[in-house]
């Protein structure tokens, strides 16, 4: 008995073949720790995809002449996101690795976790488990959570994200990450109204507890206002695994330990993040009609900077409405290979009817060399 997705029922025998279970690893790290994570994927043969961003905190400082009380700010910090796909078979050991090798275990130090989904390329990932390291003396100190969620809000507007993600710490929701990208939406089916939408999106990308994300995504929405055309969108994804960053606020600290390490200490303890649940009731006294499908799938896949017009109207033709375009470096497992620059990452949320025929499209253009699909419904056959 294997496993399938309702893709599989219906793409030609050839797309099948090149179908594998992988997991993606996303690791979001400060800058000082982005030349170890490259040395140790390159050391392992894993090629990643690098992307630039901001880690949004709150800064916490007394009031000026002596006045009782603080003053709370935001403070942004320059973060290395790596994305790569490895065998599901060793996604445990790699994550264990670079948390060793990058100080995860810190609170403040980056945030890493993994997503099983399908990935369609010309062959199967290697296994790396003899090439994989995993450091004995700080293994047993690693603990992952599970039954977490992954969310993404796009969105238009200047400073819209510093915003949202403003409203995720006032929520104790998690470290937000904000990165930027351009859009594919609504604004590309608008004719001469399309100069009144900018292109330019920033995207908000925050991992929480999944029993807490329906009703943190309903705030969400309301505050920034997603329930209204050209305003952006929001999608989320689950994580299979994750160890997070903790440390939502930094400045004077009047006690032994912070709130942020009372957090991950608890969650340890628990083994989890339902007891963080606490969103309900507010909710219910703020009750927005939810702005997301359930039926819907991420679809992402690596191309180069010139093939983007190509592949928006294959997405445009199919019915895609939401999509958003990243700049990426790839980082590769061979050295000696020639480096692409200016390739992108294009990551859109599809409904499943439309995902099989999608997928053919891209394959057949030749424009892409993989797809991964996820939060695809899974049958047994």
């Amino acid at each position: 008995m294997t496993d399938s997705t309702q893709l599989v029922k219906n793409i030609p025998t050839a797309s099948e073949n090149r179908l594998h279970e992988a997991s993606r690893i996303s690791c979001y790290v400060n800058q000082h720790s982005g030349d170890k994570v490259a040395d140790y994927l390159d050391s392992i043969g894993v090629t990643a995809y690098l992307e630039t961003g901001r880690t949004i905190r709150e800064y916490i400082e007394p009031k000026r002449f002596g006045f009782l009380g603080n003053t709370i700010k935001l403070q942004s910090n320059l973060s290395s996101i790596f994305r790569f796909t490895v065998h599901r078979k060793d996604a445990i050991a790699v994550m264990k690795s670079l948390i060793a090798i990058a100080d995860l275990h810190t609170p403040g130090m980056g945030t890493i976790f993994s997503q099983d989904l399908l990935a369609y390329s010309e062959t199967p990932l290697p296994v790396l488990e003899n090439n994989i390291h995993v450091n004995r003396m700080t293994e047993n100190g690693i603990h992952f959570l599970k039954d977490l969620s992954y969310v993404v809000c796009v969105l238009t507007g200047h400073e819209a994200g510093e915003q949202l993600a403003k409203t995720a710490l006032e929520l104790g929701v998690c470290v937000p990450l904000l990165t930027y990208g351009t859009g594919n939406d609504i604004r590309d089916q608008l004719g001469l109204l399309r100069i009144t939408i900018s292109p330019d999106k920033e995207v908000v990308h925050l991992v929480m507890p999944r029993q807490d994300s329906e009703s943190i995504i309903k705030l969400l929405i309301e505050e920034s206002k997603l329930d209204q055309p050209g305003r952006g969108y929001i999608f989320q994804t689950p994580v299979t695994l994750g160890h997070l960053d903790t440390r939502m606020k930094v400045g004077k600290q009047n006690h032994a330990a912070s709130i942020d390490q009372i957090i991950a200490a608890i969650d340890t303890l628990k083994m989890g993040t339902d007891w963080r649940k606490r969103l309900e009731t507010e909710t219910r006294r703020k009750a927005v009609k939810p702005f997301l499908p359930d039926d819907n799938c991420e679809i992402s896949v690596i191309t180069e900077e010139d093939q983007i017009d190509d592949l928006k109207e294959i997405c445009l033709t199919m019915g895609v409405s939401g999509a958003v375009t990243s700049k990426v470096l790839e980082i590769k497992s061979d050295r000696h290979m020639d480096e692409r620059e200016s390739l992108v990452r294009i990551e859109m949320s599809v409904p499943v009817s439309i995902a099989d025929q999608l997928v053919d499209s891209l394959l057949q253009s030749g424009l892409v060399e993989s797809i991964h699909l996820l939060n695809l419904p899974v049958f047994k056959h």
